[in-house]
């Protein structure tokens, strides 16, 4: 008889082979984040979070229902999905979140993404409260100036320009601007 852990593996490599899961086994993936073993949080969450937006949306949608410990696993893996919801998500759980553990985690996770979000920080910018402009600056500054200057090099007028001053300084910005 396979035991949960094994069955777990199973799964994800015949994911990782191409195969597609069945509902229940997508099912057993997503208990399977309810574990208090890390290996098996973490294999399940890597199997979840490389399949079709509708499973990655579950997970998220199952986010908060998660262990504490479940969710510090998923949330590098998350930020290394290509879909825009679920980088949303994560800048709402950089907004709301009050642990500052997990938000330091979160920050990190999302400012080493190579998904391009920062049309949705001007979004996130135009309603920020002052505790989550600063968290939205930490992230910001560990992205870095180089990996954001381009992207804000593309706007005929920067918005939020004050802001950036602040993050970057008026020397990186103008030249950016001239």
């Amino acid at each position: 008889m396979i035991n949960k852990s094994e069955n777990i593996k199973a799964i994800a490599q015949d994911i990782d082979y191409g195969k597609d899961p069945s509902p229940e086994e997508i099912d057993i993936l997503i208990k399977a984040l309810h574990s208090e073993d890390q290996s098996t949080v973490t294999r399940a969450g890597y199997a979840l979070t490389i399949l079709d937006k509708p499973i990655v949306l579950k997970v998220i949608n199952n986010f908060t229902t998660f262990p504490y410990k479940s969710q510090f696993i998923l949330i590098p893996l998350l930020a290394a999905c290509n879909f825009f919801e679920i980088h949303k998500f994560l800048l709402s759980l950089l907004r709301t979140d009050t642990d500052k553990v997990l938000i330091d985690h979160l920050t990190l996770c999302l400012s080493k993404t190579h998904y391009f979000f920062l049309p949705l920080i001007f979004a996130e910018l135009s309603n920020a409260d002052n505790e989550y402009r600063q968290r939205i600056k930490k992230l910001l500054k560990l992205m870095g100036y180089q990996k954001t200057a381009p992207y804000l090099a593309l706007f005929p007028e920067l918005p939020f320009e004050t802001f950036f001053r602040e993050t970057f300084g008026d020397e990186e910005i103008d030249k950016i601007l001239h």
